[in-house]
């Protein structure tokens, strides 16, 4: 039994014993109401208590010689973990190691003030490992114990940042994957990142690679030519061009189609089998064949590319924000010294300029058990992330993609925007991508698709036919199925709801209203990313893997209370037109 169920089964029982008499004046007494606490408003801030982020206690793996395993190519990509085993490090140890050796700080604040103590850098972590841990980067290496680790490094003030070499070579860049400890991390590389500037996190996986010696050159121009940047602008980040995509795509020219799923493989990287024939294909759990858009290859072969196709999409903007002042709003006293700026301060920005708007959203503790405790971005100019609906983004620089003969919509940063330290980059990119569609082999089952089995629901809330008052039992609580069951329903006159033998409270509120729950956030679907473990919501946070298996996030929802349905029943959201495209 849940421990909200238990409380109402003992203020029903306290209720019922209260009413059975006993008083001398033959009277029942009114049983006693206890105080309950602001419900709107249990925070001072909207998004909650203010993030208070350490590395005390915490602890990341740190793999030696290992590169990115991010490999983009034409219709997909591959992700390839390490090859070694890691070395596990603790925040301690890097912690005490700044103690004892560079004032209880980062080694950049000696030269510029930017991290907060208790936080710590990727450039910390490898001056660290280094010189504490060579025995075991031996090992990883396959050289000796005693192999030559040298690790020296000098300041370099034309790009804010450290040159340094390992054994003589100047070539090694970080590579990292906020991963919340998962088995097989993806590392990633940030092109133009400086290693001083990457925050490590709590469970997140870094390492270190040599790369061609040209590419880490011209990586270092980009630098030098961000703080030229920076110091022809006053000191002021001034971005001059930020490109926005409202949506996802098909190129042009290219004959899109689809085939059925007669095998999922699993996974978006693997291939599945696919088939003609709809007798053949795969069902979903609604019964519904699955199936991909893809197109042919040049010997004939299917490529899919998700369910409409959208791995492989036109990167043409749809328009663009001239010279953008980015100001520091602070927002993370826990990390930074004032005046560092971040991704997330762009965002912010943006709402200084007329005619444009950016918006955060507070992540703290994922139901996968990654410890967040961050903004990340939720909306563009009036453009909202719902679900799998969000924004990708990139902050790079165009002198490295005239180079490389790349462009800056082929990758997105897993890094948060207030984990993404700008220095003076040119160049910013925003996509809001649709990844339901470019990714998963399952039927759909978010906010604003065709199938949306509550569309009328949301729809509902704010007009019920029948709406309940503050007197109902259980006001505020979501949970219809608290205090009634299936039997309750009157399905003779409502037959449609006799779907699935499920009472779920969005149909409830159908008719019903939403039970005194106030309105909700812009972020209206994906709502377990941060609620989920609240009281009142009982089956809205136990999972239905059969019907959302997907492999890394851990996002599953429930039947009688999916995610989102059953929480913008509830928490409605008057933007609803703007959530899913324009």
């Amino acid at each position: 039994m849940k421990p909200m169920t238990m409380m109402l089964f003992a203020a029903l029982s306290a209720t019922s014993l209260s009413g059975c008499g006993g008083s001398d004046k033959g009277e029942t007494e009114k049983p006693v109401t206890p105080p309950i606490g602001d419900i709107n408003r249990p925070q001072e801030n909207v998004f909650g208590a203010q993030p208070k982020y350490t590395m005390v206690g915490k602890s990341f793996n740190f793999y030696w010689n290992e590169k990115d395993g991010m490999i983009f190519f034409e219709g997909g990509a591959e992700f390839n973990p390490p090859q070694s085993e890691p070395i596990d490090i603790s925040g301690d140890e890097v912690l005490r190691w700044l103690d004892e050796n560079h004032g209880g700080e980062s080694i950049k604040n000696q030269y510029v003030k930017m991290f907060k103590p208790g936080v710590f850098t990727e450039f910390d972590v490898l001056a660290y490992v280094t010189e504490n841990r060579k025995a075991e980067i031996c090992q990883r290496w396959e050289k000796p114990s005693n192999c030559e680790v040298n690790f020296t490094y000098n300041w370099s003030e034309d790009r804010r940042s450290f040159d340094y070499a390992i054994n003589g070579e100047s070539n090694w860049l970080a590579v990292q994957d906020y991963s919340g400890g998962i088995e097989d991390p993806v590392l990633e590389l940030v092109t133009a990142s400086r290693p001083d500037e990457v925050i490590v996190k709590n469970k997140m996986s870094m390492g270190v690679y040599p790369y061609p010696i040209d590419e880490v050159e011209l990586y270092q121009e980009a630098q030098r030519q961000e703080i030229e940047r920076l110091n022809k602008n006053g000191g002021k980040v001034i971005i001059p061009a930020t490109f926005v995509q409202t949506g996802m795509k098909h190129y042009k020219g290219i004959n899109f189609y689809q085939k059925y799923i007669k095998v999922y493989a699993g996974s978006m990287w693997a291939p599945s089998e696919y088939t003609d024939d709809i007798d053949e294909a795969q069902l979903d759990d609604n019964g519904r064949p699955m199936y991909h858009t893809g197109y042919d290859d040049e010997e004939g072969n299917f490529v899919g590319l998700g369910i409409s196709g959208l791995l492989y999409w036109d990167y043409t903007p749809d328009y663009m924000i001239p010279n953008v002042e980015v100001t520091a709003h602070n927002l993370r006293p826990d990390l930074y010294y004032d005046g560092v700026i971040t991704m997330a301060d762009f965002v912010l920005s943006l709402n200084d300029i007329n005619g444009h708007s950016g918006d955060l959203i507070k992540w703290p503790t994922l139901d996968t058990g990654s410890e967040v405790d961050t903004y990340a971005v939720n909306g563009i100019d009036g453009l909202y992330s719902s679900g799998f609906y969000g924004w990708n983004y990139n902050w790079t620089h165009s002198m490295i993609h005239d180079a490389f003969q790349t462009s800056p919509w082929d990758s997105s940063p897993h890094i948060v925007a207030d984990s993404a330290i700008l220095a003076s980059p040119d160049l910013l990119v925003f996509q809001y991508a649709n990844f339901y569609e470019s990714y998963y082999e399952v039927q759909k089952f978010i906010q604003g698709d065709k199938n949306d089995p509550y569309v009328n629901t949301r729809k509902a809330v704010l007009d019920p036919m029948s709406p309940l008052t503050s007197a109902h039992f259980g006001w505020k609580v979501a949970d219809c199925s608290m205090c009634h069951s299936t039997q309750d329903m009157d399905y003779g006159s409502h037959n449609g709801l006799n779907t699935d033998e499920l009472l779920e409270p969005a149909k409830c509120a159908e008719c019903h209203g939403n039970n005194g729950a106030p309105k909700g956030h812009d972020q209206k679907a994906g709502c377990y990313r941060c609620h989920f473990d609240m009281v009142g919501h009982a089956d809205a946070i136990e999972v239905n893997g059969s019907s959302h298996p997907f492999e890394k996030d851990g996002i599953r929802v429930s039947k009688v209370m999916p995610d989102p349905y059953a929480c913008v029943s509830c928490h409605y959201n008057e933007n609803d037109i703007l959530v899913g495209g324009k």
